[in-house]
């Protein structure tokens, strides 16, 4: 039996403090290395995990912060072992090279596997391929709560966990990872080792009753089901399952236990009818997702089964224009969202798109064809639909009906986020973001530092100080393109060429604003200030030599940059900046040197390796494809002072798409655009050496 350090909290509280362990799932990046017996694995990365508040009833992101200073290696770094399906008895092998991986915002470790046999048994498998799953412990000692609505400072949107103080404190090769929809602690156990959540618990309880209503199982075998269901939950969720199994039993006229048979044959009949007519009566409402408290008045009242069906198909008449098609999902104006949004992820599922918020019946699309779905979006409308209907008129009506095309559209607009965000851009790194209401010229207006305070005499008079200020301008664009889906590609089932192109939209959108970006950092833009350009050498932000990439090289850009003063000029109230150059700019010819130079311990540019690397850590390298030349940049971030700043319409990051119908073409046209703009208005956050080939 396993050995899982995680505890389960009884509280939010209690979840939320550092005594409680979490854990985390990923996968191998790399194949083992036969030749050290090891394996470069991520313990752990910056990605958004669904994680459900069962104290709240509220979804939200977990986030783990990789930033400096956020996580505490050391436990890993000076005694980490890894282990096998969180056992601490199964040490398979030791941890090395544990890092953090600023640019992925990954955590990293190699694991170099023992040489004894049991050891060498999971080797094997790992070789193999048998064994891919990585499971990693961590304790938080300080999380940022992020409400609903709210945004961190990394654009994060709420609600959402974000640990910004945390420790791993163990890694796991694990044969089944566990599931991610449900955190350590938020599970009803049922035998423990399944770890099923509360859904699947109320899922197998309603089945039960579900069993017994249609007669697939006597009184006898359902008491027994029920029982062996309850006797697996952990002692502090047995209240709240036991309290849902009695809710169960009265809603559907069944008493805590089973009842003695009645001695008269008249009287079982009666009673028999009595359970069958209860039961058959909340399988319906069970099928309809009718609220319970409704199916318990339908029982109570005692209603019959033909009456409490004609109630539901008149009340979604009412709400929704509708009548339920057969699937597990019916046409009331909320219920059309849920038929919407399953379809939509069920189609995502035949792409081969994994996620843990599927939406609900979403397994039931998966395999749907598109001419299928158009064909259950004309019924759902409330038109007659005959399989010797023409394919190609079922089509065109599926585009006249709301579902389809928003169907459609919703799966357009899903691949072409996750596609943007997706995308391997640099800018976003060392950039500032901004907004602008409109598209009219902006003006923006910067002041500079306050002057030195002066000595007052007593009685003396308050000066009033001189406000040092420039103001630069700029505008935003929109740049965008259309696509559209045709009758043609629904009868031939195109959907992963439809999906594609939203796909390759969103990349293209991404790639639009890198491109912008530096297209303006290259050309070496006027800054309003003086009017001159951005890197000039009166800004002393140029060098004066182009030089190759070297301790020495980077160290003058970083004086030069640690030296730049504000906007006064007057040598009495001249204010040193002392700004700190983070990020380097390099092309991909560079990476390997850069890293060389940045990550060594000692200077790789001299003679004795003793001396101590004075640039190690000192900057974040960032590879920039468009540069094609020896040139490198330092930038600070935007944080610190104003460089690069890209501006987007009412602060829409992401692109956005809409969609109408075909004028040109017998199907739908979707728009695709960003309104965005890119300027610089400093010089002293940035510094340019034309480089040179290193020797």
């Amino acid at each position: 039996m396993n050995k899982n350090p995680a505890t389960l909290a009884g509280t939010r509280d209690a979840y939320f403090s550092p005594l409680q362990t979490h854990q985390r799932e990923l996968r191998f990046d790399t194949s083992a290395d036969d030749a050290s017996r090891s394996i470069e694995l991520s313990f752990s990365s910056d990605s958004e995990v669904r994680r459900y508040d069962f104290w709240t009833g509220e979804w939200y992101s977990e986030v783990l912060d990789h930033s400096e200073g956020a996580v505490d290696l050391s436990r890993l770094s000076e005694i980490g072992v890894a282990l096998f399906n969180h056992n601490t008895d199964r040490v398979i092998g030791r941890l090395e090279d544990v890092r953090i991986d600023r640019e992925a915002k990954k955590g990293r470790c190699r694991v170099l596997f023992d040489a004894d046999a049991a050891s060498d048994e999971i080797f094997q498998k790992v070789r193999s391929g048998t064994l891919r799953g990585v499971s990693a412990c961590f304790r938080v000692y300080q999380w940022e709560e992020i409400p609903a609505g709210g945004i961190s400072r990394e654009g994060i949107k709420g609600p959402a966990q974000i640990a910004r103080k945390w420790e791993p404190i163990e890694v796991s090769i694990v044969s089944c990872p566990a599931d991610k929809t449900v955190g350590i602690g938020r599970s009803i156990k049922i035998n423990e080792r399944n770890g099923l959540s509360v859904e699947k618990f109320r899922e197998l309880v309603m089945g039960a009753f579900g069993d017994l209503a249609t007669k697939k199982i006597q009184r006898d075998a359902f008491e027994e089901e029920i029982r062996g269901i309850l006797a697996g939950v952990e002692a502090e969720e047995a209240p709240e399952a036991i309290r849902f199994v009695r809710e169960m039993r009265e809603a559907s006229g069944l008493g805590a236990q089973p009842e003695p048979q009645p001695a008269s044959g008249g009287s079982e009949s009666n009673l028999e009818a009595e359970r069958a007519r209860s039961a058959e009566i909340m399988a319906i409402c069970v099928r309809h997702q009718i609220p319970q408290e409704e199916a318990v008045r339908y029982v109570s009242e005692g209603l019959s089964v033909e009456t409490v069906c004609r109630n539901i198909l008149t009340a979604q008449a009412k709400s929704g224009g509708g009548v339920s098609t057969g699937r597990n999902i019916s046409v009331g104006a909320e219920e059309r969202e849920k038929f919407r949004r399953a379809a939509r992820d069920g189609l995502r599922m035949r792409l081969g798109k994994r996620s843990d918020s599927f939406a609900q019946g979403a397994e039931d699309f998966r395999g749907i064809r598109l001419s299928n779905l158009a064909r259950e979006c004309v019924e759902r409308n409330g038109e007659s639909v005959s399989y010797r209907d023409d394919e190609e008129d079922i089509a065109r009506r599926a585009f006249s009906t709301s579902d389809f095309p928003i169907i459609m559209t919703d799966l357009a607009r899903v691949t072409l986020l996750d596609a943007y965000n997706e995308a391997p851009t640099t800018w976003n790194r060392w950039c500032g973001v901004g907004s602008a209401s409109d598209f009219k010229e902006q003006h923006k207006i910067r002041f500079g530092e306050m002057p030195l305070l002066e000595p007052i005499l007593e009685g003396g008079e308050y000066k009033m100080a001189d406000l040092m200020e420039t103001k630069d301008s700029f505008s935003i664009g929109t740049f965008g393109k259309k696509f559209a889906l045709t009758r043609k590609a629904i009868i031939n089932d195109e959907l992963g060429a439809f999906a594609r192109i939203p796909q390759l939209f969103g990349s293209a959108s991404a790639r639009t604003i890198e491109q912008a970006v530096y297209k303006l950092l290259f050309s070496n833009p006027i800054v309003g200030e003086d009017t001159k350009a951005l890197f000039h050498a009166d800004h002393k932000n140029l060098a004066g030599t182009a030089s190759a990439l070297s301790v020495k090289s980077l160290s003058d850009a970083r004086v030069a940059i640690r030296r730049q003063t504000g906007l006064r000029k007057d040598a009495n109230n001249k204010v040193q900046l002392n700004l700190t150059p983070k990020y380097l700019l390099i092309s991909p010819e560079l990476e390997t040197p850069a890293r060389q130079i940045l990550y060594s311990d000692t200077d790789v540019s001299a003679s004795n390796p003793g001396i101590i690397n004075p640039l190690k850590n000192a900057f974040e390298p960032i590879v920039v494809p468009h540069i094609t030349d020896w040139s490198w940049y330092l930038a600070a971030s935007a944080s610190e002072i104003d460089t690069v700043e890209v501006a987007f319409l009412n602060g829409q990051q992401s692109p956005t798409i809409e969609q109408m119908p075909g004028w040109d073409i017998d199907g739908i046209e979707y728009k695709v655009r960003v309104d965005f703009g890119v300027w610089c208005y400093e010089y002293r956050g940035m510094y340019k050496n034309a480089g040179a080939q290193p020797a």
